[in-house]
């Protein structure tokens, strides 16, 4: 391509040297010109490559542009699935904390319900074991029966009582019935025997956590020994 190019100076530079017009008015100089030519197909060369490593890198930048926007695509589709997977565990554990929640407040509401009862059936059973001492003494007729009767109430409301206070209740029941058998055979464990009887109350009453129940049973009416 430069060939040609070289020629058609070449041609152009002797037609303007015979031209005495040209040569008179200073605007053409041989010389000059021959020493420029050799040099056109460097400096056509340079310019090519320099356009050629203008266009790679453009054509490079343009790549990392590409490349970088594909990445921020990716970061942006990474994130946004990092999100909805966060939103989701937070929507459950939402939904667990208010399960939770209802299940407690549902727990608090059965539980101030039962109290009421809970109290009555502890006072009850309190008053029941102020009675046992005498109950234990007790060798009239249907005195079975109304020993009997006790422990068919705790059969009734065991479950209202905190679990000492039902436990002991029951073994002041048991006592009770045997009481009797014990204390005419003078059994060595008579004492142990009216201990379970005459503490029951105690016990009752710090379940219940009413102060001046304790009170009230170390000042019982009834027998005061075995």
């Amino acid at each position: 391509m430069l060939d040609p190019l070289l020629g058609s100076a070449r041609v152009s530079a002797k037609l303007n040297a015979s031209s005495p017009e040209w040569a008179a008015r200073g605007r053409y100089n041989p010389e000059a010109m021959e020493r420029v030519l050799p040099w056109i197909p460097l400096l056509s060369g340079m310019l090519a490559w320099f356009l050629f490593l203008g266009r790679r890198a453009y054509a490079s930048e343009r790549g990392k542009n590409l490349a970088t926007k594909q990445d921020i695509g990716e970061i942006t589709r990474e994130v946004e699935s990092v999100r909805a997977e966060f939103v989701q565990k937070l929507g459950a554990i939402e939904l667990g904390n208010r399960l939770l929640l209802e299940e407690m407040q549902q727990r608090h509401k059965l539980s101030m319900a039962a109290i009421d009862k809970r109290l009555a059936t502890h006072q009850e059973a309190f008053a029941r074991c102020l009675k046992l001492p005498e109950l234990a003494h007790d060798k009239r007729d249907g005195s079975t029966d109304r020993r009997n009767e006790m422990l068919q109430w705790w059969r009734d409301n065991c479950l209202y009582l905190e679990k000492k206070a039902g436990e002991s209740f029951l073994a002041a029941i048991v006592a009770t019935q045997v009481h009797g058998s014990l204390l005419e055979a003078r059994s060595p464990a008579l004492e142990a025997n009216w201990s379970k009887i005459k503490d029951a109350a105690d016990v009752v009453a710090a379940a219940a956590q009413l102060p001046g129940f304790g009170t009230l049973s170390a000042e019982r009416v009834g027998p005061k020994g075995p």
